[in-house]
């Protein structure tokens, strides 16, 4: 016979509500994971203008992340935040500059950069 949830007293916090005497119910909770994130770490040369991906890897389906561009002209464009594993899609605009311009993609305190040579 299987016992149903709510007729159980010892998951009631006051026993004496099913005819005990009164005691107090202390829960534990496991130690929580620690959650480690690695990040493709290599710089990358972009194209004059398009997508690229990058993978997130974590330790545990539910360390979170977050990604975060530092320039305009590159866009994390989806996964860019989350938990567990995945990938980050960015997008870069073409460069209208004379000169090269380096950005970055920082995940979880990791950096990745883009270097974009000037056309």
């Amino acid at each position: 016979m299987r016992a149903r949830p709510f007729a159980i007293c010892a998951l009631w916090l006051l026993a004496t509500a099913c005819g005990g005497t009164s005691s107090s119910i202390s829960v534990t909770s496991p130690t929580a994971a620690k959650c480690e994130v690695a990040v493709e770490n290599a710089a990358r040369d972009a194209a004059p203008g398009g997508n690229g991906s990058l993978m997130v890897t974590a330790s545990a389906p539910a360390c979170a992340w977050t990604a975060t561009s530092n320039a305009d002209w590159l866009m994390v464009t989806s996964g860019a935040s989350g938990p567990g594993s995945g990938p980050v899609l960015y997008s870069v605009s073409p460069n209208v500059l004379a000169t090269d311009r380096t950005g970055t993609i920082t995940i979880a305190g990791q950096t990745f950069t883009v270097v974009q040579l000037h056309p």
